[in-house]
């Protein structure tokens, strides 16, 4: 689980790490390297999200790891 205040900015920003555009971005996560032990595979990486209200969401990666 994470925590709200550590990962959701109140704010856009575009800090170092945005390259995409100039609007940014308020969603923010290091995941270890240790969470894709086997190179040449993709993973599924999914972040659910759950609003005051009870509505959820998704928000789903394909992430492609170099094989060693």
């Amino acid at each position: 689980s994470l925590v709200v205040a550590d990962s959701i900015l109140a704010a856009l920003s575009t800090g170092n790490i945005w390259t995409l555009d100039t609007t940014g971005f308020n969603f923010t996560d290091t995941v270890p390297a240790t969470a894709f032990p086997t190179g040449g595979t993709t993973y599924d990486l999914r972040y659910t999200f759950t609003s005051a209200g009870g509505l959820t969401f998704f928000l789903v990666f394909k992430v492609v790891t170099v094989a060693n």
